[in-house]
């Protein structure tokens, strides 16, 4: 089941039948406990300006991806109100998977058929899914549909993700460093079923990498492609990074380089931050503070390494986190204490975070740094 998909079936379920006698805005009353759940969902995915007014008007924004100067804003508008002409309440969505062809009956009314012959558009979806309500209900994609496409497309494609993990994966062995990855993002579809590692704060020698769209300010030759909270000292260990996908494209296609390897090297490079527990940069290396276009065209294998003595260090602090952690049974035999002290797992979450999760950053790192990596990596270095 695609993400869009998922969100759909969600929605539909939400009475948002529209009123026409009512003068009041929205319609009916029923609509504002969508649109309230729509905000909430443009919050955790990292939206901007996000407001609903007193009619249940959802509105918010989100910074261009595009780094060039003065191009036009696009608008995105769907409404979540649908058909008086039949109820909306209880709507149970129901997905023909891989339609055949033939006329399809709805469960709940034997009379209600969606025949072919009446409905050309159906021969141009033999093998496709198609949702429908169960027959005694309107279904809603008018506009629902529309509003999942709009808040769906802020995934990163799972083929994209493991090649960035791979050549993190190479970087990390490479300073010693074994890394193995947990992903409890489901990215396209909604039934994979999530490892029992996602449903609890991170162990001895787990750190978590939150994907999250951060936009772009039009103009900018400045990018900060990731963050990483570092310098709990005593009080914890730093485990908390996030890398914006949206903004190593950015970069990637304005230097016209493999957006998915450049991932990658972020990652490692927000992974540093955290097993070096430190928000400052090298002055070269994989851990140096800028990027610059000409850089990421050569290729230079330096360039994408850890340094000798950063190697040391990391190895140094995971062999650390096991011993300390291993003074407390419960914790190691809960998670990753059966991995040798140089290796590491990862989990990558989806954006929101779970609560468990940025409510244990927020105790373990009140206080501390945050590491913001800002990489230069627009043509301003190429003459």
């Amino acid at each position: 089941m695609s993400a869009v998909l998922e969100r759909f079936l969600r929605y539909v379920r939400y009475d948002t039948q529209a009123d026409e006698s009512s003068d009041t805005y929205p319609s009916t009353p029923t609509q504002l406990l969508l649109l309230r759940e729509l905000a909430r969902e443009l919050e955790t995915l990292g939206a901007a300006d996000v407001r609903m007014d007193d009619h249940g008007y959802v509105t918010a924004t989100v910074p261009a991806t595009s780094a060039k100067a003065d191009i036009p804003a696009i608008g995105f508008i769907a409404h979540v109100d649908t058909s008086p002409e039949m109820s909306g309440a209880g709507v149970t969505p129901i997905v023909h998977r891989r339609y055949d062809g033939r006329d399809i009956v709805l469960p709940d009314d034997s009379t209600v058929v969606l025949r072919r012959a009446e409905n050309p558009a159906l021969g141009e979806r033999i093998g496709d899914d198609i949702v429908t309500a169960s027959g005694t209900t309107l279904l809603g994609a008018d506009n629902k549909a529309g509003v999942a496409e709009i808040y769906s497309g802020h995934h990163v494609p799972v083929e994209d993700l493991q090649i960035a993990e791979g050549q993190a994966t190479a970087i990390l062995l490479e300073a010693g460093v074994d890394a193995r990855w947990i992903s409890c993002d489901r990215g396209d579809d909604a039934e994979i079923e999530v490892p029992p590692e996602c449903g609890r704060p991170p162990g001895p020698k787990e750190l978590v990498l939150r994907m999250r769209p951060a936009g772009l300010i039009p103009g900018t030759h400045d990018v900060s492609m990731g963050s990483s909270l570092v310098g709990a000292g005593a009080s914890g260990m730093p485990v908390f990074s996030t890398v914006h996908p949206d903004r190593v494209t950015v970069v990637a296609d304005a230097a016209r380089v493999d957006r998915r390897v450049l991932l990658g090297r972020a990652i490692a490079h927000e992974i540093g931050h955290l097993l070096l527990d430190t928000s400052r940069h090298a002055e070269r290396g994989l851990m140096r503070a800028r990027w610059s276009t000409r850089e990421l065209r050569q290729e230079a294998d330096a360039d994408w390494k850890f340094l000798q003595s950063e190697s040391e260090t990391m190895v140094a602090a995971l062999a650390r986190r096991h011993r300390d952690w291993s003074k407390d049974g419960s914790a190691v035999s809960r998670n990753s204490g059966a991995l040798n002290p140089v290796a590491l797992v990862m989990t990558t979450v989806p954006t929101p975070a779970p609560a468990f999760l940025v409510e244990e950053a927020d105790a373990v790192h009140a206080g501390s740094e945050m590491s913001e990596s800002r990489w230069s990596s627009w043509p301003d270095d190429e003459t």
